[in-house]
């Protein structure tokens, strides 16, 4: 019985972190700093690109923390051994982050773009 609940238990946990990470994100309150966040060149280097980025990055990892809940529920009562709904679970988790990454980090390089470029037409005018 315990092992037929790992799964669900774990999509719990890793699913409800996403979320409750992705929250003050998303609210825009959680300022540059060493630790929590999207830490790339992009946003680094300006804090409106910070908060914009790391609150739409915020916005996937809610819905990736609901998927992963979802995915460990109906993997849980698919007629698959134990390690396999373990394996695809964790593809679904790991593609999951990967996407969120790779999204919001062309996202916030955009963002920086359109920054600079706004920079550069002001100074023009």
């Amino acid at each position: 019985m315990g092992r037929d609940i790992f799964l669900i238990a774990m999509s719990v946990f890793i699913g409800s972190l996403f979320i409750a990470i992705s929250v003050p994100l998303n609210l825009k309150r959680v300022p540059p700093n060493k630790w929590y966040g999207l830490r790339i060149p992009a946003t680094l280097s300006n804090e409106t690109v910070w908060y914009d980025a790391n609150a739409w990055m915020a916005k996937d990892m809610l819905k990736l923390g609901v998927l992963v809940i979802i995915a460990g529920v109906v993997l849980h009562f698919t007629p698959i051994p134990l390690w396999g709904r373990v394996l695809v679970w964790a593809g679904i988790v790991e593609g999951g982050v990967i996407a969120v990454l790779i999204r919001s980090w062309r996202y916030a390089n955009n963002l920086l773009k359109m920054q600079q470029q706004e920079g550069k037409r002001g100074q023009t005018s």
